[in-house]
């Protein structure tokens, strides 16, 4: 005898299949989603797109709203009512969970600031109230940039290249390269902070991906790596381009590969515990974002500076007496921040500090008068911004904002195994 199934999704389906109108409610619902399916292969996208998303929601909601159930055609006033509910039902969900409220931020369409320079304006207005008002910014930032867009923007060669804009171009590559020549570094803070609000939201919050399944299934294959190439790394970087991955393996070498399309090529390796560079294996390794640089630590305070353009040693950092903890490099100026274990400013004078950019070398802390000589310049080659304790790991983002990670060592030791925390010969 054949057991009968009772779950609830069953009785769904066996009491759709009963109804006589099951056909039409699929279509409606079919015609609806075909509506809504070009907004989300559009908007899933890791590029920035809040200036766009008013306007495309806007016509979203005008599509549900104008749709009307034509008596003579459908014939069912239950139909009708469903078909009403439903609707009403998406526009809701549009509302409630749509951020329609981000006006402000179509001050940043290309488009709109083209054809319709006048409300673009008061829009950027608009940001910038709320942006002081929610203590992001200062109202001195929010002053400039407010006056730094109207200059620009009302400039002829500008409108021109706004009215050309084209939606396949990313935003922020858009905008960056529009500011990049021109004195507005207050309106470049902002676009930067409010491009952030939509940028990588299709990878980190999306519960499934219509583009995705149009694609197929994401192909990965394995790039065949000769015996040379293979090794036991410690840190592994890439550069951001992509083309090139940096290694540092437990020997101390550091190798340099070139990722290419079908296999892997070497460029060159250093080996800077031969060359008394590093008196250790390579404890921290960062890489410049314009792929210039490539920066080494050791354990025993040595930081070694490479150039990647000429594959050769640069310059040596004067050494401190404590190890270092964290290092990173600023994409857009190449400022490195180093964090030492001491937590403590650095004992040596600013004319021993040298900065990337120089071509001379460095003996770490010797009494000569090497290095960039004592002025009154403001470009100085360090700047101590804040102190912090413990810091394990250094990041930079956009522009000027750098992620520090602080870890108390009484929580580190909390976790430990017994055995690793019990204290040796009763001290």
């Amino acid at each position: 005898m054949k057991a009968t199934a009772s779950s609830a999704s069953f009785k769904v389906i066996s009491c759709s299949l009963k109804d006589k109108l099951l056909r039409p409610r699929l279509a409606f619902f079919l015609s609806l989603a075909e509506d809504l399916e070009p907004f989300l292969k559009e908007f899933q996208s890791d590029s920035p797109m809040s200036p766009f998303l008013r306007g495309n929601l806007l016509n979203i909601l005008k599509t549900c709203m104008e749709r009307v159930v034509k008596d003579d055609i459908l014939g069912s006033t239950l139909l009708q009512k469903d078909c009403s509910t439903c609707l009403k039902n998406v526009v809701d969900k549009i509302l409630e969970r749509s951020p329609l409220k981000t006006e402000a931020l179509t001050f940043l369409n290309p488009c709109k600031i083209g054809f319709n320079q006048d409300e673009a304006v008061q829009q950027m207005t608009s940001a910038m109230d709320i942006l002081v008002t929610s203590n992001l910014i200062p109202a001195s930032v929010a002053q400039n940039a407010d006056r730094e867009y109207k200059k620009h923007v009302s400039q002829e060669k500008v409108k021109l290249t706004l009215k050309a804009y084209l939606r396949e171009t990313r935003l922020d590559d858009f905008w960056m390269s529009l500011l990049s020549n021109q004195r507005a570094k207050n309106l470049m803070k902002v676009v930067r902070m409010l491009l952030l609000f939509s940028h990588g939201n299709a990878t980190l919050e999306r519960g499934f991906s219509v583009n995705g399944e149009e694609d197929g299934e994401p192909q990965i294959q394995k790039v065949d790596m000769s015996a040379e190439h293979t090794d036991v790394a410690q840190r592994i970087v890439f550069t951001l381009d992509g083309t090139r991955v940096i290694l540092a393996n437990t020997s101390g070498s550091i190798k340099i590969l070139n990722l290419l399309e079908d296999h892997i090529e070497r460029v060159i390796s250093f080996d800077p515990y031969v060359d008394k560079l590093l008196k250790g294996p390579v404890k921290l390794l960062a890489v410049s974002g314009d792929g210039r640089y490539l920066v080494a630590g050791d354990k025993h305070a040595n930081i070694v500076v490479w150039s990647l353009t000429n594959l050769q040693y640069h310059l040596s950092l004067p050494k401190h007496r404590c190890s270092p903890t964290a290092l990173a490099i600023q994409s857009s100026t190449n400022n490195l921040v180093v964090v030492y274990a001491d937590h403590k400013d650095l004992p040596l004078a600013e004319s021993k500090i040298p900065r990337l950019e120089s071509s001379g070398m460095s003996d770490g802390v010797d009494s000569s008068n090497q290095g960039y000589p004592r002025t009154s310049s403001p470009q100085h080659a360090f700047h101590f911004i804040k102190k912090y304790k413990h810091l394990v790991h250094l990041e930079w983002l956009v522009g000027e904002e750098l992620v520090a990670v602080e870890v108390s060592p009484a929580s580190l030791a909390e976790k430990l195994p017994p055995s690793l925390k019990q204290k040796k010969y009763g001290m």
